[in-house]
């Protein structure tokens, strides 16, 4: 018996390949937020929307960085309520176990992924980020 084919969501037709000038502003989608948030890859999927290159890669950045607050206030809440539940119980070890894991895992997920989608965006390549909810959606689709 063969198993059905899992259905994904299909690639938008973008060029494989960006202008130097597409390609910087890819770069910069995906690194910007390191300095102004989420607000970086908005501003530029914004202003050019017309490259498809760079709207590609400023959308993936910007449903990534804004699924990672979503992530994060949900982690607040869960982290707080166990970290409240282990210290009530005097397991604080535990406690300070869970907050390390959880800056670490979120120091990751903010540094490499979107240097990995920096390095796909100045070769030429397409980049999808990782557990990303997808809020804004391709042109047609």
């Amino acid at each position: 018996m063969t198993e059905p084919a899992q259905q994904q969501e299909p690639e938008p037709e973008v060029p494989p390949e960006g202008s130097s000038d597409s390609r910087a502003w890819a770069v910069a989608a995906h690194l910007s937020p390191w300095v102004i948030g989420f607000l970086g890859p908005l501003f530029i999927w914004l202003a050019k929307k017309d490259d498809p290159y760079v709207e590609y890669h400023a959308r993936g950045a910007l449903n990534y960085h804004l699924s990672l607050i979503l992530y994060g206030f949900g982690w607040i809440v869960v982290g707080t309520t166990a970290v409240v539940a282990f210290a009530v119980f005097g397991v604080e070890v535990f406690a300070l176990i869970l907050v390390g894991l959880s800056f670490l895992a979120f120091i990751y997920l903010g540094l490499v992924p979107p240097i990995r989608g920096a390095i796909k965006a100045s070769n030429g390549d397409l980049y999808r980020y990782p557990v990303t909810i997808r809020f804004i959606r391709a042109p047609g689709q």
